[in-house]
């Protein structure tokens, strides 16, 4: 993931034919929007397909209306499809249901980007949800790969791909390849 600072349609334009995830924080209160957000463009064939403004209460603007207020942004964290571990969707903090991954994760050891999990982030999930992502988050330290994560944890591991994923969308870890 890298950071650019450059406006929506100039970054769109220099992403070429790549797909790729962009996503942004936005601290000040947006119209319709009840303290910060996040700003969510995915982008196929180096054209907008989705763009989605997320609030940490779960309010969703979604289409034309989230696309004109994030026109505006100067600054957008990118993943480029290749680059991702996951499939690039654009994750929901809202309290529906998850969506699980439907493939396994590859054995990668995942990395803190973050010393704690924010309560922000995390308020809008349930309960079990908080608690699994309390206890992967916890299990990562730089050298268990995500194989040794699943065996330790009593979950399953469909649901612990889950954690990671969601950990990995929220920004709270990374990952590097599994040495062994």
């Amino acid at each position: 993931m890298k950071t650019h600072a450059l406006d929506l349609l100039t970054l769109v334009e220099s992403l070429d034919q790549h797909s790729a995830l962009l996503n942004t924080p936005i601290l000040d209160t947006l119209p319709g929007f009840v303290g910060p957000c996040r700003g969510w463009v995915q982008v196929q064939d180096g054209m907008v397909a989705t763009c989605v403004l997320e609030g940490v209460n779960g309010d969703r603007m979604e289409g034309e209306p989230a696309l004109s207020l994030l026109c505006a942004v100067q600054e957008w964290q990118v993943t480029l499809e290749q680059d991702a571990p996951h499939p690039l969707s654009i994750p929901s903090t809202s309290q529906e249901e998850p969506r699980l991954p439907t493939t396994p994760l590859p054995d990668l050891i995942p990395r803190r980007r973050v010393a704690a999990l924010s309560p922000a982030l995390l308020a809008p999930l349930s309960s079990k949800e908080r608690m699994l992502l309390g206890m992967v988050f916890t299990m990562v330290n730089g050298r268990r790969s995500t194989q040794q994560i699943k065996a330790e944890l009593h979950v399953s591991a469909h649901r612990i791909d889950h954690a990671f994923h969601r950990l990995w969308t929220l920004q709270m870890i990374d990952y590097s390849n599994s040495s062994s």
